[in-house]
C-alpha cells in the first residue's frame, strides 16, 4: 500500500517548497477551521472534539475535515472510559491523530519555523571581499 498523499497546506508548514518551489501544486480551496462540533454530540463528546481541534497544529485541520474528526471523537471517549476496543479501531485512532500531526513526531514535521531565517550569500560575501583586495 503506497503511502497516502501530503496535503499541500501541511507542507507548506514543513517548508517543503522553499528548496523546490517547482513542486507547489494547487490543492482544492478549503474553509480552514473545523467549526462546531455536531448538534447531536453530548457535552463529553464535544469536549474532546474541542480538545482535538485545540491540540492539532494550526492551519492543518479544516471543515472538510469534520467526518474524520466525528468518527474520532467517540473512539477517544470509549478509550477515556476504559471501554474495550479493537486493534483496528485503536489503529484508526493513531492513524487520524498521525495525519493531523498530533502525535510528537508529526507535530515537528509541521510545525511553522518562529522566524525565517536570512541565507547568507555566499557569492555577495566572496565578490565584496574581491573587491576590497583590488582597490
Amino acid at each position: 500500500m503506497s503511502r497516502p498523499r501530503t496535503p499541500s497546506n501541511v507542507l507548506e508548514l514543513k517548508g517543503a517548497f522553499d528548496k523546490n518551489p517547482q513542486r507547489r501544486r494547487e490543492d482544492p480551496k478549503v474553509d480552514l477551521g473545523l467549526g462546531e462540533p455536531p448538534e447531536y454530540f453530548e457535552a463529553e463528546e464535544r469536549a474532546i472534539w474541542e480538545e482535538i481541534a485545540g491540540q492539532a497544529p494550526e492551519g492543518v485541520l479544516a471543515k472538510s475535515d469534520r467526518l474524520c474528526i466525528e468518527m474520532l471523537v467517540p473512539m477517544v471517549l470509549r478509550l477515556r472510559r476504559r471501554e474495550p476496543m479493537k486493534a483496528a479501531e485503536r489503529a484508526f485512532m493513531l492513524s487520524t491523530l498521525t495525519r493531523i500531526g498530533c502525535t510528537p513526531a508529526d507535530r515537528s514535521r509541521v510545525a511553522k519555523p518562529a522566524e525565517p531565517q536570512e541565507q547568507l550569500d555566499i557569492w555577495g560575501v566572496l565578490a565584496a571581499s574581491n573587491d576590497k583586495g583590488a582597490a
